[in-house]
């Protein structure tokens, strides 16, 4: 989902996961009035949750407690857990939607009908891993990196408060792909995008280890991976081949989990089998940062960006990359949508994907 507007455009940035039926018309799903919109309020993650995994929660929200435990979480952290309920109140104050409630403006609101079940993150993810996740509060902690969450949080509360609402997320990607297959339209996804987790082997870079089927970068389940074995399954139930995929991945950073899960177990479309392996029913197109800004010893200096700096291997399964240096093209929007649009609309003619997400 796209809009004009510059700085409603930064404030929503990463909120929204769009998939589409028609490749070869992504402009109009930008555009579409009548797009469904997949989102819940247990998308987000507030610290006040907390209190429902205790005897009396309710009683300490009512008294404002949880206000302020979420206030201070949330400030604790930078990445914004509650953004996705910040993003309905900036569209409705902007007039995209037009009110709370069933229906937005012309949008319609489509619910997760639950969280992704354990059999379906099972497709992607293995179930040591999962159960980690619960029992080892260190394991999350470095997801996240906020080190080490066991000796702090009940593992019944990181479950409740964190790894909850990312399970509800990507049964809404799930469930989009799904509705978009079905009735041959374009969806949006108010969550998602968890593109760093994944991967089917472990290797070092350095002093770095890309562990077997783990998460980073504060993405702990692969929502797009799900999603998409999801509809090979339901694929092979009806004799159909599988469904062409191609990945758009307009983040700041490469989605090497994408990359590693599709490369790796060999459906991806990759630069080193192109014009030979044209059925391979992945194919990825990044556009990514190589390069950020930050500090040293009192003075700024450009760094090379996560994941590259870590996990260089990645790009090799990427069939359509992009790689652009901060300073040249992602601080000036025009340059950066003109290079989407005309490598995108090639890419997608090249590789005629049944499906965008």
């Amino acid at each position: 989902m796209v809009f004009t507007n510059r700085s409603l455009t930064r404030a929503l940035f990463g909120t929204f996961l769009l998939v589409g039926i028609c490749a070869s018309h992504l402009a109009s799903a930008m555009d579409d009035r009548n797009l469904p919109i997949f989102y819940s309020e247990n998308h987000n993650i507030e610290p006040s949750k907390a209190l429902e995994c205790y005897t009396g929660g309710k009683i300490l929200s009512w008294l404002g407690i949880g206000k302020i435990i979420s206030y201070f979480g949330n400030k604790l952290h930078s990445f914004n857990g509650h953004k996705y309920s910040d993003a309905i109140k900036i569209l409705y104050q902007k007039g995209i939607v037009k009110a709370y409630g069933k229906m937005w403006g012309d949008y319609k609101v489509q619910k997760p009908d639950g969280e992704v079940s354990q059999e379906h993150l099972e497709r992607v993810h293995t179930k040591e891993y999962l159960n980690s996740l619960k029992n080892d509060g260190k394991i999350l902690g470095n997801i996240l990196e906020i080190g080490d969450l066991t000796p702090y949080i009940a593992q019944d509360v990181i479950d409740h408060v964190i790894l909850r609402p990312m399970r509800y997320q990507v049964r809404s990607t799930e469930m989009a792909v799904e509705y978009a297959a079905k009735n041959k339209c374009n969806v949006a996804v108010l969550g998602g995008g968890f593109h760093h987790a994944g991967g089917n082997e472990s290797y070092c870079v350095g002093d770095w280890q890309y562990k077997k089927n783990e998460g980073e970068g504060f993405c702990v389940y692969n929502d797009a991976a799900v999603a998409i074995e999801d509809q090979w399954v339901r694929d092979a139930k009806a004799g159909l081949a599988k469904t062409k995929f191609m990945i758009v991945d307009t983040d700041a950073h490469m989605g090497n989990g994408n990359a590693h899960y599709f490369g790796e177990k060999g459906l991806a479309y990759t630069p080193s089998n192109k014009g030979i392996f044209t059925k391979k029913p992945v194919a990825i197109f990044d556009m990514y940062g190589t390069e950020r800004r930050g500090s040293n010893f009192g003075g700024s200096r450009w760094f090379t960006q996560y994941p590259l700096s870590t996990d260089p291997k990645a790009v090799d399964y990427i069939a359509y990359p992009n790689p652009l240096k901060n300073r040249e093209h992602q601080e000036n929007g025009a340059k950066y949508l003109a290079i989407l649009q005309n490598n995108l609309h090639n890419a997608i003619d090249e590789y005629n994907p049944n499906m965008l997400i």
